[in-house]
C-alpha cells in the first residue's frame, strides 16, 4: 500500500536530528551571551541632565546697561599749595552729576529704578512703600555659597587692579588679573545704585563680581560712596554726591551687605576723598563727622562679617582751599589726617587709605630738590607741595600714623598712576609730558617702592580698562591697555617684573 496520507512527514532520519541539534546550540549560545552582557554592563539608572549655565559675558549681555561708576583719580586739578594758601585750580563753580567734576570722573549714574530681574531683597523689617520701585520681589534670596572659597585675607602689600566689573562681562578683567600676576581687584560701589529705595536692594551686580573673583581665587575690595538722595536729609545739594544725614542708615546698608558677601569679600573701603567739597555734598568738611560715618561703618561690617578689613576712605593730595562763601573747598590732606586721628581714627580702620597721584613726578624723587626744566605743567615749582609727589604723600600720611601711635596698621594705596595724554583736557596739563614709557617705568618703580617700604598693604593701579568702559573720557589717560583691548607699554612690564 502506497503512503498517500495527508498528513506532515514526522521528522526522521539523520537530516532533522542534525537541525534540532543546531538549533539546540545557538539557543544556549544565545543564553551565554545574554548573561555575559549582564555581567560586563550593568545597568546605570540615568541622571536628569544639567542644564549648561552661561558664561559671565553671556549674563552680562542679557543684564540691562548700567552707567559707569564716579570713580575719583587723587584730584589732579587741585593745585597743590602749602597749607592755607590760595589754591587758583579749583573755582567756585559747583559741578553738576552730569558735569565733568574737577576729578577724572565717569559718567555719573542717574537715580533709577533697578532693572526687575536683579536680585532685590528687602531689609529686616522694611514695609513697601508707595514710592518703591514696581516690581521688586520682598523676598530675602541668599547668594549661595560656592565650592571654592578665596583664601583668608592677608593684611599686608599685594598687587592690585581697579576695574569697572558692574553691568559688563568680566572674562577680560579677570584673565588680565591673572596674566599680570596679580592677586587684587577694587570695585567702587555707589550706595545710590544699589539701595536706590530706602530698604531695597539691588544685589545683582555686586553679586556677579563676587562670585567672579571668588571663583578666580582674586581679592575684592568693594568702595563705598554716595549715599542715596532719600538718605542725605532735607535739602540736599543733589549737584554733588554726599554723606548720609542719618549714619543708622549707613550702618543698615553695610550690615545688610557684609552679611551677604561673609567671607567671600576681603575688604571695604569706606568713602573716597572726603576732604573734597564735592565728595561731602557742599557742606562743611569735617574730619570728625567722617570718622563718627567710619566708626559706624566699622561696627557694621565686624558685626556681620569679623574677618572683613575696613580701610579708612582716602583723601585726595590737596592743599587748603578757601570757597568765595567762606566754606572750604578742600581741606590738605595731611591736615585732615591728623584731624581724622584726633577724632579717633586708630580705633576704627584696619588700613589707611591713600591716593599718591603721580601727576608728571617721578615716584622716587625727593619732591623738594627735583627739577625738570621741560616740564609744561609748572604746578610743583610754581606751588611747591608734597603732594604732587607720590612718595611725598605716602611718606607724609606715614610720619603722621607714627605720630599717632598707629605704626604698625598699613597703608593701602587704593588708587595711583600716571596719565599719558598728548591733548589732554583742561586742567590735566600734566598728562602731556608723561610719555607711556615714563608711564611704565615709573609705575614699575612705585610698586617696588610700596613692596620694600613694609608699611604699605595692598597696592591699586588706577585703572585697566577705562578705555573701554568709558569711550573718549579722560578717565582712559590712566588706562594700561588700549580700547581695542592690547597692551600698554606699562601692562607689558607690569606683568613681567618680579612680584
Amino acid at each position: 500500500m502506497s503512503n498517500t496520507s495527508p498528513r506532515r512527514p514526522r521528522l526522521s532520519g539523520t537530516g532533522p536530528a542534525l537541525l534540532v541539534a543546531l538549533l539546540g546550540v545557538m539557543v544556549l549560545l544565545a543564553l551565554i551571551f545574554a548573561a555575559w552582557g549582564l555581567f560586563v554592563y550593568p545597568a546605570i539608572p540615568t541622571a536628569t541632565p544639567m542644564p549648561v549655565a552661561k558664561t559671565l559675558t553671556a549674563i552680562a549681555e542679557a543684564v540691562p546697561k548700567q552707567p559707569a561708576e564716579a570713580t575719583t583719580q587723587p584730584s589732579p586739578t587741585v593745585a597743590q599749595p602749602t597749607e592755607g594758601a590760595t589754591q587758583p585750580s579749583l573755582t567756585a563753580t559747583q559741578p553738576t552729576k552730569a558735569a565733568t567734576q574737577p576729578s577724572p570722573t565717569a559718567v555719573q549714574p542717574t537715580d533709577t529704578v533697578p532693572p526687575v530681574d536683579e536680585q532685590e531683597t528687602p531689609s529686616a523689617g522694611a514695609t513697601p512703600s508707595p514710592t518703591s520701585p514696581a516690581g521688586i520681589p520682598a523676598t530675602d534670596t541668599p547668594f549661595p555659597p560656592t565650592a571654592t572659597p578665596t583664601p583668608p585675607p592677608i593684611n599686608a602689600f599685594g598687587y592690585g587692579l581697579q576695574a569697572h566689573m558692574t553691568g559688563v562681562g568680566h572674562d577680560d578683567t579677570v584673565k588680565a588679573v591673572k596674566d599680570l600676576g596679580f592677586q587684587w581687584l577694587k570695585q567702587q560701589i555707589p550706595w545710590e545704585e544699589f539701595e536706590p529705595v530706602k530698604g531695597y536692594y539691588a544685589w545683582g551686580e555686586i553679586d556677579r563680581v563676587v562670585e567672579t573673583c571668588e571663583q578666580n581665587g582674586i581679592y575684592l575690595l568693594l568702595s563705598v560712596v554716595k549715599a542715596p538722595d532719600w538718605a542725605r536729609g532735607p535739602n540736599p545739594d543733589t549737584s554733588v554726591e554726599g554723606p548720609p544725614a542719618d549714619l543708622q542708615d549707613l550702618a543698615v546698608f553695610l550690615g545688610a551687605m557684609a552679611a551677604r558677601y561673609k567671607g567671600r569679600v576681603q575688604a571695604y573701603e569706606i568713602w573716597n576723598e572726603q576732604n573734597l567739597h564735592y565728595e561731602w555734598g557742599n557742606e562743611a568738611i569735617d574730619a570728625a563727622r567722617y570718622v563718627d560715618l567710619l566708626a559706624t561703618a566699622h561696627k557694621a561690617i565686624k558685626a556681620a562679617d569679623p574677618q572683613a578689613l575696613v580701610i579708612a576712605g582716602a583723601l585726595t593730595p590737596a592743599g587748603t582751599v578757601p570757597g568765595p562763601d567762606g566754606r572750604l573747598l578742600a581741606v590738605e590732606d595731611a591736615t585732615y589726617l591728623r584731624q581724622m586721628y584726633e577724632a579717633g581714627l586708630k580705633n576704627y580702620c584696619d588700613g589707611v587709605g591713600a591716593h599718591p597721584s603721580g601727576y608728571n613726578i617721578p615716584p622716587d624723587v625727593d619732591w623738594q630738590t627735583y627739577q625738570d626744566p621741560t616740564a609744561q605743567f609748572r604746578g610743583l615749582w610754581d606751588t611747591p607741595h608734597y603732594s604732587w609727589s607720590f612718595s611725598g604723600v605716602l611718606e607724609t600720611y606715614r610720619q603722621i600714623m607714627i605720630d599717632n601711635n598707629d605704626g604698625d596698621k598699613l597703608l593701602w594705596v587704593t588708587e595711583f598712576g600716571w596719565a599719558v595724554e598728548p591733548n589732554p583736557p583742561a586742567g590735566r596739563e600734566y598728562a602731556a609730558d608723561n610719555t607711556l614709557e615714563e608711564q611704565r617705568d615709573w609705575t614699575v618703580k612705585a610698586f617696588q617702592m610700596g613692596k620694600a617700604w613694609g608699611w604699605v598693604g595692598p597696592m591699586f593701579l588706577w585703572n585697566l580698562n577705562f578705555r573701554q568702559i568709558v569711550l573718549g573720557s579722560e578717565q582712559g589717560m590712566w588706562s594700561i591697555i588700549e580700547q581695542d583691548g592690547s597692551p600698554l607699554p606699562v601692562y607689558t612690564a607690569l606683568r613681567d617684573m618680579a612680584k
